[in-house]
């Protein structure tokens, strides 16, 4: 096996790899905040998966079409070995940026989550407060000195 066919092999099997954990780890994305979700929220956590694995279909097409011709140029242009295999991931990083297509949507529900986390966390603190100030107080009232001014005026025995 020569050398432009041993890093195009390689490189192969190192992304379609990627591609499946990538497939397995974006599930938990997914699940993470699946139950405090509504429906709509639900859908838009299924399509960013859709189109992470969208993305990774791509991403091995685009791979499988390329790495031949590209590992032919990089094995011409590199040194060693450790080289090739740093040129070839850097000439193939830009079809890694698709990632960020799903990468929006996940963050669009994550973000729809944290602020009604938020806004039912002010609602019960407030609430909470509120309740405090309605309840009854166990301390007995203290008068200020020497009279509210509202006891002064309602207290005949100093006129």
């Amino acid at each position: 096996m020569d050398l432009v066919s041993a890093l195009a092999s390689f490189f192969l099997a190192l992304n379609l790899m990627l591609v499946a954990m990538d497939v397995i780890l974006t599930l938990g994305l997914v699940f993470l905040t699946y139950d405090l979700q509504n429906s709509t929220g639900r859908t838009i956590l299924w399509a960013a998966y859709s189109l992470g694995i969208l993305m990774n279909a791509v991403l091995v097409i685009v791979l499988f079409s390329q790495v031949q011709a590209v590992s032919s140029e990089v094995v011409s242009r590199a040194g060693t070995a450790s080289d090739a295999i740093g040129l070839i991931t850097y000439l193939f990083a830009p079809w890694r940026l698709l990632q960020l297509i799903p990468a929006i949507f996940y963050a669009i529900v994550y973000y729809k989550i944290w602020a009604g986390v938020e806004r039912r966390v002010a609602l019960e603190s407030g609430l909470h407060r509120i309740d405090n100030c309605l309840r009854p107080s166990s301390r007995p009232a203290v008068r200020s000195w020497p009279f509210n001014s509202s006891d002064q005026m309602n207290d005949s025995t100093y006129s």
